[in-house]
């Protein structure tokens, strides 16, 4: 493999040098704003050096591509948060404006006034091998060497730690993925076989002690703002299709049913949606008392009984397991017990009754969306 040598050992030092405060200031913008990726720049960038290292290049290309792998994310800062914090599957629209981050990183780093060649691998990282990437569609070895190794690092690191649509992936999935990607034409395969050859020796890096910032309350805010519906407070639809998502990903079995109000439309019409929306926390409230208090809720696959509020007058009840073989019976006596209780008819139908979930489950809940 080929690559220009920009500057000597010591003009890269003295580069990084001058803008250190900078680098680590705009990552840490980025970082800030979404604890599921805190620490990821700085090991893209930590993998980055080491696969330089297996690869035998010489000190200036190992410390540049470190630059590269802190810098690589920054355009982030231009995507809105409903976009980059999104926990469910994005839409076209939202992945194609998500895209721009390569190019906006780019133009933010020229006002570094990094080498020019450095703007071009920070550009390029997300470039498949193939042609299938973006944002120029650049095939083989047109793709800049350090963007073709970068591309490698940011994957595995993505695999590799926590998400909020999914949990921590052992490496040994993660590396059934990489080699299902590296098939489609994803990898240079060169660097791909140098990866697979070393990575295991030096496994998952855990940068845990060197984080700056922990923010559970911000965080907390945010779950809050997804995952909550405002009405009634209930775990919302995102919530429900996020657990959904991850139960289908473990081939997990599970109990969902869906509870609506009689005639609620009707009710809307009559009354106004202000009274509707008082109907839709006395409903809430009622099914809480019933079920369980949703502030237990938590993004995991627990087999605890999880009630949600979707769309309108739909409510959902989720069981991971169903090893509560007696719920059905309950959920009977609720809706029953609803008339008399706080004068409101509810009715239900059930989806899943134990079965796996399907890996189009969003098709069954797709009025969700």
């Amino acid at each position: 493999m080929q690559y220009v040598k920009y500057g000597t050992v010591n003009e890269i030092l003295e580069l990084f040098d001058a803008h250190t405060k900078q680098i680590e200031a705009l990552v840490f913008t980025i970082e800030i704003r979404d604890a599921y990726t805190q620490g990821h720049s700085k090991r893209v960038a930590q993998y980055a050096a080491h696969l330089a290292e297996w690869m035998q290049m010489d000190e200036y290309f190992i410390k540049a591509i470190y630059i590269v792998g802190m810098l690589h994310d920054l355009g982030k800062i231009g995507i809105p948060d409903e976009i980059l914090l999104k926990p469910s599957a994005l839409t076209e629209i939202e992945y194609n404006l998500i895209k721009f981050h390569s190019t906006l990183s780019e133009k933010i780093i020229q006002k570094l006034e990094l080498f020019p060649e450095l703007l071009l691998a920070v550009r390029h990282h997300h470039e498949n091998f193939d042609g299938s990437g973006y944002p120029d569609g650049l095939v083989g070895e047109a793709i800049p060497l350090m963007s073709r190794m970068i591309c490698v690092m940011d994957v595995f690191d993505a695999l590799t730690t926590r998400r909020v649509y999914r949990d921590l992936m052992p490496m040994e999935r993660a590396m059934e993925i990489m080699e299902e990607e590296f098939k489609k034409g994803k990898f240079d395969p060169e660097i791909y076989e140098i990866f697979k050859k070393n990575i295991y020796q030096l496994g998952v890096l855990d940068l845990g002690h060197l984080l700056e910032f922990q923010y559970p309350e911000l965080e907390e805010r945010r779950n809050t703002f997804y995952f909550k519906n405002p009405i009634t407070n209930l775990p919302n639809k995102t919530a429900l299709l996020t657990l959904l998502s991850k139960g289908a990903s473990k081939d997990q079995s599970a109990f969902l049913a869906e509870i609506n109000i009689s005639a609620f439309s009707e009710f809307n019409k009559t009354y106004g949606l202000l009274r509707g929306d008082e109907l839709l926390k006395k409903v809430g409230t009622f099914l809480m008392k019933k079920f369980g208090n949703p502030n237990e809720f938590e993004i995991s696959l627990s087999h605890k009984i999880s009630l949600f509020h979707g769309y309108a007058d739909k409510f959902y009840l989720l069981e991971f397991g169903f090893r509560d073989t007696y719920l059905k019976m309950r959920l009977d006596k609720v809706v029953t017990s609803a008339q008399e209780e706080i004068n409101t008819p509810l009715y239900y139908k059930v989806l899943l009754q134990g079965e796996k979930i399907p890996k189009n489950i969003h098709n069954k809940v797709g009025y969700l969306l």
